[in-house]
């Protein structure tokens, strides 16, 4: 979801706003006996990003949100987790975060729960 949410920042275009946790679901379908990860949306909201409107805001406050849900998810497993591949992916996107938008609401609350994270 991070690198979802980066591309549509450094691309523009639509993008997926009403994204939720709650929305993952683990299980198979019937006739199945394979789990998996499955996302529901059964209304996806749409909006787009472009430096011209207020979507690449938007976008960067849905990657911090994706950060913050991956690192309560981590909690959630008996055997403390590290979501290594989704830290990287987040350091290449807070690499990309446009000059016009370093100051954004959103760009310093990614990079202080960051550094939090680098830290704890």
């Amino acid at each position: 979801m991070v690198r979802y949410y980066a591309d549509r920042y450094r691309t523009g275009g639509d993008y997926w706003w009403d994204f939720h946790d709650d929305q993952f679901v683990f299980g198979h379908k019937d006739k199945e006996t394979k789990d998996q990860i499955y996302l529901v949306d059964v209304e996806p909201y749409m909006r787009e990003a472009n430096p011209r409107n207020k979507g690449s805001e938007d976008v960067l406050r849905r990657i911090s949100d994706v950060f913050e849900l991956s690192k309560e998810s981590e909690k959630k497993f008996s055997k403390p987790a590290r979501f290594a591949h989704t830290r990287d992916v987040l350091k290449r996107a807070l690499k990309g975060i446009r000059e016009e938008d370093q100051h954004s609401f959103s760009a310093e609350r990614l990079r202080l729960a960051f550094e939090k994270d680098a830290h704890d």
